[in-house]
């Protein structure tokens, strides 16, 4: 029998001053989360002509263990071609297994020197919660 699995929870809530890459100066941003732990990958919907997009999704990720970390990649979504990278960052499991809900703002980092330059003038950044929950949280249930 495998060993319970308990979950890091991920709500990916909204961003601010984003970089805007159409010629209307805004982004068609999406959020793509992937664990280092288990290969889970999530997205969410993409926010079509906005700099400060609002997603309120949420994401469980499955684990034995609090090892790992949960990447957050903002992409611009493009008709034609590769999706643009906006910012990234990362949720280190063992950072946060309190089992305490966390809402915070992250700055985003980039992955282009000439973007970072930008980027940092605008101070861009997204609002994520995340919750680590245990099954040591959770009441056992007895089978009859």
């Amino acid at each position: 029998m495998s060993a319970p699995l308990d979950t890091f929870t991920v709500s990916v809530l909204e961003a601010r001053n984003l970089f805007g890459t159409d010629k209307s100066g805004n982004s068609d941003a999406y959020v793509q989360l992937r664990s280092t732990f288990n290969k889970q990958t999530f997205k969410t919907k993409v926010v079509k002509k906005s700099n400060a997009p609002k997603w309120s999704q949420s994401f469980g990720f499955f684990t034995s263990k609090a090892e790992g970390e949960v990447h957050l990649r903002i992409l611009d979504k493009v008709f034609i071609g590769k999706d643009e990278v906006l910012g990234e960052l990362s949720l280190k499991l063992d950072d946060y297994i309190d089992g305490t809900e966390h809402t915070k703002w992250f700055p985003l980092a980039s992955e282009n020197k000439k973007k970072k330059i930008r980027r940092e003038a605008r101070r861009d950044s997204a609002q994520i919660t995340f919750q680590w929950y245990s099954r040591a949280c959770f009441p056992q249930t007895s089978r009859l």
